[in-house]
């Protein structure tokens, strides 16, 4: 359900996972559970700084999927993202995504517009007042 479609070498992953960890701009999470050291999933939140917002994506551990665990990872994430950066989220969901879509309107996000492919959603973050 990425917004990309091919399967990615693990080549190609090992260098955008190098570049991801260089990225001041990307923020990853892995989640995990908390009485093993199974890996949930990885949260994504990568800054745009001309609109002051991130764009969130998550990906489950296949063997995780089914289990109700994406909103948990996902608000997790957030929790953590906020406390370093206080910036409107947003998400790219392909219409058919009806898991994801779920997840994140569980978590708060809301629906702004939708193409053939794609959903968009927001969510506000409540910023410090300066």
């Amino acid at each position: 359900m990425f917004t990309t479609n091919g399967e990615v070498s693990w080549e190609a992953h090992c260098k955008w996972y190098e570049s991801s960890l260089k990225n001041r701009k990307r923020y990853l999470y892995v989640g995990h559970e908390s009485n093993s050291a199974d890996k949930v999933g990885v949260c994504r939140f990568d800054i745009n700084e001309q609109k002051s917002t991130a764009e969130v994506s998550i990906n489950l551990n296949p063997k995780k999927r089914g289990l109700k665990l994406s909103d948990k990872l996902l608000s997790a994430g957030i929790r953590a993202f906020n406390i370093e950066q206080q910036v409107d989220l947003v998400a790219s969901i392909k219409k058919n995504n009806i898991a994801s879509n779920k997840c994140f309107t569980k978590c708060g996000f809301i629906l702004q517009s939708e193409d053939n492919v794609f959903q968009y959603f927001k969510l506000l973050i409540n910023k410090p007042k300066p």
